[in-house]
């Protein structure tokens, strides 16, 4: 569906395309009741009524080559605070902000670390420190996003309780996963022996080098007031980090994605 006067970004259209491949039903900037902000994408959910999702592009440059600093939270927190703009006035639905990196941006829209991080604050280490030089034997470094720039946790307060969920779109390009895979896959032999079946063509890698498919990632918002209706972004390539008791995780994997191992860390 054509976006009214102006061009559809590459975010958009990618959204677009994937709810209609799925079946589902939505509609572009419509006008709705009490909101006076045209929203990019309303869906129509049985149960949950209308539900608002806002895409967002980022468009961010490589790191110069050389010594240099990069912030991975930046980009990502910047499109937060532009699209909380856009929900103002929406208390009332459900709300979903959408981020997409068109091709040649560099932010890792699925990398637990940044995207968590950015919305609770910069991952950082809690050490067990005893000034009297103590040791407990089940002390040990944990990982924790540390309060302080996160976008909806701030050190006094929540925010951003209307945006239950962000949600990355990303075109997986499918040859390199399953490179990737067999590459790191233990077989009994040595690595170099993969990476030259790879080369040779004789890996068992898909035919087609430039094949993508479109996956989306919900980052549900643990401070959100509404929640995304779990049956939404279901699919083979898309997958939930849900919030549950104090914790966030992995909470479903399409069994097309889990197959091409996107979320194992390497």
């Amino acid at each position: 569906m054509a976006k009214g006067k102006n061009k559809s970004t590459y975010g958009e259209d990618v959204l677009a395309a994937y709810l209609t491949a799925n079946g589902v039903a939505f509609e572009r900037e419509p006008q709705l009741p009490g909101v006076a902000q045209l929203i990019d994408f309303v869906i129509h959910h049985p149960t949950h009524g209308k539900i608002l999702l806002e895409v967002k592009d980022i468009v961010n440059s490589m790191p110069p080559l050389g010594f240099s600093t990069f912030d991975p939270y930046k980009p990502i927190r910047e499109h937060i605070e532009e699209g909380t703009r856009k929900f103002k006035s929406t208390a009332n639905y459900v709300c979903g902000l959408v981020l997409a990196a068109p091709p040649g941006s560099f932010v890792q829209l699925n990398d637990p670390n940044y995207m968590l991080g950015a919305m609770y604050g910069d991952l950082g280490f809690r050490v067990p420190f005893d000034p009297e030089g103590r040791r407990s034997a089940d002390a040990e470094v944990t990982s924790e996003f540390l309060i302080g720039k996160g976008k909806m946790v701030r050190p006094s307060r929540l925010q951003n309780t209307r945006i239950a969920a962000l949600i990355s779109i990303q075109e997986f390009a499918v040859w390199h996963l399953a490179m990737r895979k067999y590459m790191h896959t233990d077989d009994g032999g040595p690595k170099q022996e993969r990476i030259q079946e790879i080369y040779n063509g004789t890996a068992g890698l898909p035919d087609d080098i430039e094949a993508r498919e479109t996956g989306i990632t919900v980052w549900e918002n643990a401070v959100a007031s509404k929640k995304l209706p779990p049956d939404l972004f279901r699919g083979e390539m898309d997958a939930w980090y849900e919030f549950s008791e104090s914790h966030q995780t992995l909470a479903f994997v399409g069994e097309r994605r889990r197959s091409l191992d996107v979320d194992k860390q390497r």
